[in-house]
């Protein structure tokens, strides 16, 4: 009787903290691009890099952390792109490289696309909460403008009602 050989599992190379670390982000800005944060969940994010929850909490500490984290990293290595780009236009012509800022640019969000879209989300996210804040403000503004609108029109029935009394 023939027993028939299943495949063995691959085994699973023990990557060393920074290695797992430069996984974990390059999954993250993959799933961040894909979503927005509030949609990317920690078991996607974990999923995505085949790792545990409790691990990425490990190296990030949370998902804002984690997100933290792919901004710097990828944010500065997309800033350098474009950096270098320039910088290497203007040493041969200043106008020439001031010209072209927009190409350079383009060509930066070429070479890593999925930064980009991460990129735009922390500014919305971040215009969003500036927008929230600001409204927040408002609203305790308007309260305060409504009470002293309030305050301002008991004063005056007061002094209204002060003044008929002393005529009568």
């Amino acid at each position: 009787m023939l027993r028939e050989q299943h495949p063995q599992p691959e085994k699973r190379v023990r990557l060393r903290g920074e290695e797992r670390r430069a996984l974990i982000l390059q999954s993250a800005k993959r799933v961040f691009a894909r979503s927005t944060y509030a949609e990317a969940s920690v078991g996607d994010l974990a999923r995505e890099s085949e790792i545990t929850e409790p691990m990425l909490y490990k190296h990030f500490g949370s998902k804002k952390g984690l997100f933290l984290a792919v901004l710097r990293e990828f944010g500065a290595q997309f800033l350098e792109t474009l950096h270098k780009r320039i910088a290497d236009r203007a040493e041969k012509d200043v106008l020439d490289a001031l010209e072209r800022v927009v190409q350079d640019y383009t060509a930066a969000v070429k070479a890593d696309p999925e930064i980009q879209r991460v990129l735009f989300q922390a500014v919305i996210d971040y215009m969003s909460m500036i927008l929230a804040i600001q409204y927040g403000l408002m609203l305790n503004l308007s309260g305060e403008i409504a009470r002293s609108r309030d305050e301002m029109s008991r004063i005056w029935l007061r002094g209204l009602q002060g003044l008929r009394a002393r005529e009568d």
